[in-house]
């Protein structure tokens, strides 16, 4: 009688199984022509069909052309049929065409004495909104990712193109210091000349000076002489202080100069910061190309592993 109680027992607890497996899952036995011989309502529910309708239908009724053409679908069976279950994420077609996604567990059912394959079964679990969502998500990664990459090649093409600029710059800043260089060896030349030109015109004024000495001296012979001699004191009068005006303006250029200079100098100093921080946002950009590169790399994982 204990042993009768347990058997008892035993069959309840195995039709309750059955019963919490049939209200959660969707299951679907099919012969070995791959033909349905039992669905239950979830099945039927998730695939948008009525019970009746789906009972004798071929297993590629529910699959795509693509998949069922191809060589998995021949492996996939061929493995059923020789005893190896299957699982995994998998995509079908509904009633309608659409496309479900199902977590799903195919395994084959042996006759009693477990020699020979007699049908397979399927429970799987309707996971067509999670699978949207992840896609959903996945796609945003890799918009992100190609929004990342754009921006990145963007700012690197600018980077570089700054770099051109900046480069150009220097030559155009190092031409025209050496530029200046020359003109101030000129001015140089200029202030030697003037000096040559002022010590002339003190000689000649000295002379000028004892030729009217001379002249005064000679009395009335001398009045002609004395009029030339002034006349040579004015003129180098006026030539020294032309000289002087000549290296006063000299000095200004030469003042002038120095200060281009000095702001040459300051702008290529400022270019070349300029250039190390375009160098390092060059290198940040390249960063985020790779950081782009390996979203993209993991959306895809992503969609692949889940």
């Amino acid at each position: 009688m204990e042993y009768v109680g347990e058997v008892k027992a035993h069959s309840i607890y195995d039709e309750v199984l059955v019963k919490a497996l049939e209200d959660n899952l969707a299951i679907v036995r099919f012969d070995t022509n791959k033909r349905v011989t039992y669905v239950n309502d979830n099945f039927a529910h998730a695939l948008k069909y009525r019970k009746e309708d789906v009972l004798g239908k071929e297993h590629k009724t529910f699959c795509f052309p693509d998949f069922y053409n191809s060589p998995d679908y021949v492996e996939l069976w061929n493995n059923l049929l020789n005893g190896v279950s299957f699982q995994d994420k998998i995509m079908r077609k509904n009633a309608y065409g659409e496309v479900i996604w199902l977590e799903a567990t195919y395994f084959p059912i042996y006759d009693a004495l477990g020699n020979r394959v007699i049908g397979v079964s399927k429970v799987a679990t309707d996971i067509t909104e999670r699978q949207l969502k992840i896609e959903a998500v996945t796609q945003e990664l890799l918009e992100l990712s190609k929004s990342m990459a754009v921006s990145s090649r963007n700012g690197i093409s600018k980077g570089e193109d700054l770099l051109e600029k900046s480069k150009a710059m220097i030559r155009e800043s190092n031409d025209s210091t050496e530029n200046l260089s020359e003109l101030l060896k000129k001015n140089e030349s200029v202030k030697s000349i003037v000096k040559t030109i002022q010590d002339i015109a003190s000689q000649t004024n000295l002379l000028a000076l004892n030729a009217s000495i001379e002249a005064a001296r000679s009395g009335k012979y001398g009045l002609g002489f004395g009029v030339i001699a002034e006349e040579v004191k004015r003129l180098s009068k006026q030539v020294h202080e032309s000289a002087e005006n000549i290296k006063l303006d000299v000095q200004a250029v030469t003042n002038n100069i120095d200060l281009v200079v000095d702001g040459n100098t300051h702008l290529k100093e400022h270019i070349e910061q300029s250039e190390k921080e375009i160098h390092v946002a060059i290198s940040e950009f390249n960063g985020i190309a790779a950081e782009s590169d390996k979203i993209s790399r993991q959306a895809d994982e992503l969609d692949t592993i889940i």
